[in-house]
């Protein structure tokens, strides 16, 4: 995991050690908090946190988990919310990997998810199997959590983001 100025200047390695197939990383940039997240699927599939340094890594999922591709971040609710491509769910897990629970996860509804973006009350996904971008209510459970709705039918898409103001937030550096 490396980092860098915009323009490419000032490179730094955070951490290369225990790292096969990194896939998205998501940052809480907020004073006091500065957490960056990421998904690795592969010879040990997580997903970890870790300082904005790459100091204190810790594994907040590791286990029930073959292939964590998409990531995205609730800054308000510090919630983790990921998509694991081959077992076909979306999950959600506060910043230490407690109270972990499935928002959506059923073959029939969920076909290889792979990016995913939240914004109000709704997460956002690419299903690559349907090549839609889909959402759903995220506080919707039971039988609404099924009612979700393709926002936009389209191919080739690996990652998407909202960006807004929240995801941005002011403060000093």
């Amino acid at each position: 995991m490396e980092v860098s100025t915009i323009d490419g200047r000032h490179r730094r390695i955070l951490f290369h050690e225990n790292l096969t197939n990194p896939w998205s990383i998501a940052v809480d940039p907020r004073a006091g908090v500065r957490f960056l997240f990421l998904t690795d699927w592969g010879k040990n599939p997580r997903i970890e946190r870790c300082s904005m340094d790459g100091q204190q890594r810790l594994s907040i999922v590791n286990d029930s988990i073959e292939m964590p591709i998409g990531l995205t971040l609730d800054l308000i609710r510090e919630e983790v919310y990921f998509t694991d491509h081959h077992l076909n769910y979306i999950e959600v897990v506060n910043y230490n990997g407690e109270h972990r629970r499935k928002i959506l996860a059923n073959t029939h509804f969920l076909h290889g998810p792979q990016s995913i973006a939240l914004f109000e009350n709704y997460l956002y996904w690419f299903d690559s199997n349907s090549n839609e971008v889909r959402r759903l209510n995220r506080f919707e459970h039971g039988f609404k959590a099924q009612k979700h709705e393709r926002i936009l039918s389209r191919s080739g898409i690996t990652h998407m983001k909202v960006s807004h103001q929240i995801y941005q937030p002011l403060g000093k550096l």
